[in-house]
């Protein structure tokens, strides 16, 4: 979860089959090597056939694998560290394909962190294992540059202090801001 996609489709099913490739043969799993090489695990984009651009949050990549031990091998290995591919996504991770219930209960505590964040004005909280977390070493929020598609040319965009477009708040960042008098400057536009 969390592995920007590139320019093209193509592009990006060769960069997650290399990403993949090396974290099988990094694992030193010598079952986990044989089946990669009879093509027994694969892996793709889900949802299929709906690229997102460079910059763009990227659909999670999902890998199958012909056994549970293997998963839950592979699992292991990516959790104990990152791979050179991936080091320049520090806020991607390995988890295991979550049912229907599990991921309404991963996007609600999601919102609830999003919205403890948005109080504390500062990267506060996550969700880790369908728990929020405190970080000990919190961080400031982050900012996307504003990407405007025709979907968004009617939301409005905030501008930071050297004038990049930022995208629209979240709701609950705009309740925030309504609520507090101390709205910071690079939120008024």
């Amino acid at each position: 979860v969390g592995i920007e996609e590139q320019s093209d489709e193509q592009s990006t099913r060769r960069f997650d089959h290399e990403i993949l490739r090396e974290v099988i043969y990094t694992s030193g799993d010598d079952e986990l090597i044989r089946e990669f090489e009879k093509g027994q695990i694969t892996s793709h984009r889900h949802p299929v056939g709906k690229p997102r651009g460079p910059g763009q949050r990227g659909r999670i990549i999902k890998i199958s694998l012909p056994t549970q031990a293997l998963r839950d091998s592979l699992l292991a290995h990516m959790r104990s560290g990152r791979q050179s591919l991936t080091q320049q996504f520090v806020h991607s991770y390995a988890r295991r394909d979550y049912t229907a219930e599990e991921l309404s209960l991963d996007r609600m505590l999601r919102k609830e962190a999003g919205d403890l964040n948005a109080r504390e004005g500062k990267l506060l909280y996550i969700v880790r294992d369908f728990d929020i977390v405190k970080l000990s070493a919190p961080r400031d929020l982050p900012r996307r540059p504003f990407a405007a598609s025709p979907g968004q040319m009617s939301q409005s965009s905030v501008k930071d202090s050297s004038g990049t477009a930022q995208a629209p708040f979240t709701r609950s960042r705009r309740r925030l801001e309504q609520r507090s008098p101390l709205a910071s400057s690079s939120a008024q536009a």
